[in-house]
């Protein structure tokens, strides 16, 4: 049972990045990408149950400041 949480969970994981690099590609944002496949998985209530538990803490410590590390240093105030 174990095994085959990791095995969803390494699946989704790789889906989302796949997700994000299909929108890259397309000139797009990744954010894009890994959001609508979020969207396709929600469906399943199980999986995305299962997913959020395992993901949600160690997502919110590091990519949260990450993502907001990031939009500060492309900021460009003399647009203002």
């Amino acid at each position: 049972m174990r095994l085959r949480a990791r095995q969803l969970l390494t699946e989704s994981v790789l889906l989302a990045l796949a997700g994000g690099a299909i929108t890259e590609a397309l000139g797009l944002h990744a954010l894009f990408g890994a959001f609508f496949v979020g969207l396709l998985l929600s469906k399943e209530q199980h999986l995305a149950q299962a997913v959020r538990e395992r993901l949600e803490g160690p997502l919110i410590v590091m990519l949260v400041p990450l993502y907001f590390a990031f939009t500060g240093l492309r900021t460009r105030l003399d647009l203002i």
